[in-house]
């Protein structure tokens, strides 16, 4: 059911006894940070409610939506489609199933229509929703979900895994792409595919890691050099995301060469506010701008 999924072991054993026993709540929300397997978890769930092994697209009782190709939200139109479709009597499977993809990027009416779904529970069916953050969603909507968090994964578990699916690139290769993943397999498979895209993340982790040596003026104009073109809220969240990870890797080496526990606690801790920042729609460059002057203080 969940073969090939790294590191979610104690999640993907959970939603396998769920599927055996029939035990279902009616909604479940998968949090965790990017390419960590919430979505390939999610639709493998989805397929096992549905006792389906073909593609889940052409099932007459599944439905996913999430943010449509040009856009970066998810509308209350999409939302209306799930919503008709759920209300409605499975065709050939014991439940309708809909899945959610991004739901931290509904915008608020969307969000509200979601909710109505929601308080409307049967055993007829099941909502999947996925996001990087519960925060991000209103507490309204987190209530009425069984929440499951899905985390990082070691540096071992994803080279292992890289070992079984690449066994033609040689171990530092892998090794290297394990590290800079950060804890997120599906990274560490886009690093190995594509070698600009890897090539750029070098260079920003170098460009990030440089900038601990610089004064606030300096971080502070690069920062305004690397957000200024973007135009859209998504794009500079994206952004961010970006520095924290280079960050976090930066900090990572040099915490465990020469700082010690304590101010690597302290580093984790601010990132960790500043996620928390970041998802609650704070100003992205705002908040990257205010980690970058307390964590170098």
């Amino acid at each position: 059911m969940f073969d090939g999924i790294v590191g979610q072991e104690r999640t993907c054993s959970f939603l396998a006894k769920l599927c055996a026993e029939q035990s279902l709540n009616h909604a479940y929300l998968l949090v965790g940070p990017a390419h960590v397997g919430k979505a390939t978890i999610a639709r493998r769930f989805a397929a096992a409610l549905l006792t389906h092994t073909g593609a889940l697209t052409a099932h007459p009782d599944y439905c996913e939506i999430g943010v449509a190709e040009g856009d970066t939200t998810i509308a209350i139109e999409s939302v209306r489609v799930l919503s008709a479709f759920i209300a409605q009597k499975p065709f050939v499977a014991k439940r309708k199933v809909a899945y959610v993809h991004h739901a931290e990027a509904l915008q608020p009416l969307a969000a509200d229509a979601l909710l109505k779904t929601l308080e409307e529970p049967t055993g007829e069916r099941v909502i999947v929703l996925t996001a990087l953050h519960q925060e991000v969603l209103p507490a309204t909507i987190r209530s009425r979900c069984h929440v499951i968090e899905c985390g990082l994964v070691s540096d071992d578990a994803i080279t292992a895994f890289l070992s079984a699916m690449y066994p033609e690139i040689d171990e530092a290769t892998r090794l290297s792409a394990a590290v800079a993943a950060l804890g997120r397999p599906g990274l560490a498979v886009r690093l190995l595919q594509d070698k600009e895209q890897w090539t750029k993340r070098i260079d920003f982790e170098q460009a990030v890691t440089a900038l601990l040596q610089e004064r606030t003026g300096a971080r502070m104009r690069w920062l305004q050099k690397i957000f200024t073109p973007l135009r859209d809220t998504e794009a500079k969240r994206a952004q961010a995301e970006a520095v924290m990870g280079a960050l976090e890797r930066a900090l990572h080496t040099l915490c465990r060469v020469e700082a010690g526990e304590r101010i690597a606690r302290y580093a984790q801790k601010q990132l960790a506010d500043t996620r928390h920042a970041l998802a609650h729609n704070v100003s992205p460059q705002l908040v990257i701008e205010n980690l970058f002057i307390t964590i170098y203080h």
